[in-house]
């Protein structure tokens, strides 16, 4: 019988070489846009790791700012999170709806229709 340890397979120095360097050097957090059913658009994050009470998300101006630190004792899995999105003009900056749920943040806006924007002409007083 052979030792299991000697097929390539097993060998722990092999696995962990191959892990760490496809799996675990990339330091990049999973997130996606995309339009639900009811043409929302919904802004999904990955923030596992982190307590709710410690992610920030606000809209300023036609950005969404979605931020998380990473804790002293956390593990080596859970990252630091700075993102940033820009609006476009045809998404209403108030969400319709944030959540957390088993590491996963979504944020749902809605979206209006664009108006043409009309030209007015301006008076001036003499």
């Amino acid at each position: 019988m052979t030792n299991t340890n000697d097929h390539p397979m097993w060998n722990t120095a092999s696995w962990n070489k191959t892990f760490k360097n496809s799996l675990f050097e990339s330091k990049q957090t999973t997130n996606e846009v995309t339009t639900n059913e009811n043409d929302e658009t919904v802004v999904t994050v990955s923030v596992i790791g982190h307590h709710p009470d410690n992610i920030d998300v606000e809209v300023l101006h036609d950005k969404l700012h979605i931020s998380a630190s990473k804790r002293k004792n956390s593990s080596s899995l859970v990252e630091d999170i700075k993102l940033e999105y820009i609006f476009s003009e045809n998404l209403d900056p108030k969400p319709v709806s944030a959540t957390v749920e088993l590491g996963i943040l979504t944020i749902v806006f809605k979206r209006y229709e664009k108006k043409e924007k009309k030209s007015k002409k301006i008076k001036l007083n003499q």
